[in-house]
């Protein structure tokens, strides 16, 4: 019983290890981010266009900071379309020249499934665990404006990078049919997969100005994923087989995916 608490009071050790690693690499990242790029602020400031058709979403002599918070992820959460939560938050900075900087912090916490199955002919029992641990992604990126009264047209680019694992545990018991004893045997496979994924993701949306402090904004985009990794696959005689493999995968984002809530200071 011992042992049981350590196992598990190790376990949450772990998960709260990751989560506040995965924190301290946001931070890093933003402020390395806004140290590197303080020179485009500067270069990026120039006077907006005379164009009578558009007019400017704020004060065009003062710039504005905006924290995004992704709703969609919870709507799909809480009406049962994925099994746990995903947080994603955005930062920008934008300029008087109707550019932004975007920095993007995306994180989905651990999830464990489990299905079993019984054959009663065979008096087996099978079982399928998944399990995923944290997918952390960062998001670095610039967009470009242009507003019309209280909406405003945006588009640009981020770059992304993220890392995740997963495992998948087969579980077999049956019947000792050799000994033919009432016990039974079990027999385990596991396959085991690690990831790192690096991409570029091209967006544009729409945004609507609530008032000077909120709004909210809808957004598409096209991902282009460079996945790269390696998987181990440990049979039920404990023999190991590993496999390096590397992929491109393009998915369309769809704008359900993005609808947040925009607050401006």
């Amino acid at each position: 019983m011992d042992k049981y608490y350590i196992n598990n009071f190790n376990l949450v050790a772990n998960q709260i290890f990751k989560i506040m690693k995965s924190i301290s690499c946001y931070v890093a990242f933003v402020m390395l981010s806004v140290l590197s790029l303080s020179s485009f602020a500067q270069d990026a400031i120039i006077e907006p266009a005379n164009d009578t058709a558009f007019v400017e979403f704020v004060d065009t002599a003062t710039k504005y900071n905006e924290i995004d918070l992704n709703l969609s992820q919870w709507a799909i959460f809480f009406l049962g379309g994925q099994a746990a939560p995903k947080f994603e938050s955005k930062f920008k900075h934008h300029f008087k020249s109707g550019k932004a900087i975007r920095l993007g912090f995306v994180y989905t916490p651990n999830d464990v499934a489990t299905a079993v199955s019984q054959n009663d002919s065979t008096n087996t029992t099978n079982s399928i665990s998944n399990e995923i641990n944290g997918l952390t992604i960062l998001k670095l990126g610039l967009e470009w404006q242009r507003t019309l009264n209280n909406f405003t047209v945006f588009y640009g680019f981020d770059i992304i990078g993220g890392q995740n694992e997963s495992k998948t545990t087969f579980t077999t018991y049956r019947p000792d049919t050799v000994a033919k004893s009432a016990l039974f045997i079990k027999e385990t496979a596991e396959s085991s997969t690690e990831n790192t994924q690096l991409g570029v993701v091209p967006f544009a949306g729409v945004n609507y100005k609530l008032s000077n402090r909120i709004s909210f904004n809808i957004q598409g985009g096209l991902n282009i994923i460079y996945n790269t990794g390696t998987s181990k696959l440990t049979n039920i005689y404990n023999e190991v087989t590993n496999k390096s493999y590397s992929e491109i995968n393009l998915e369309m984002e769809p704008i359900i995916n993005n609808f947040s809530i925009n607050f401006h200071f």
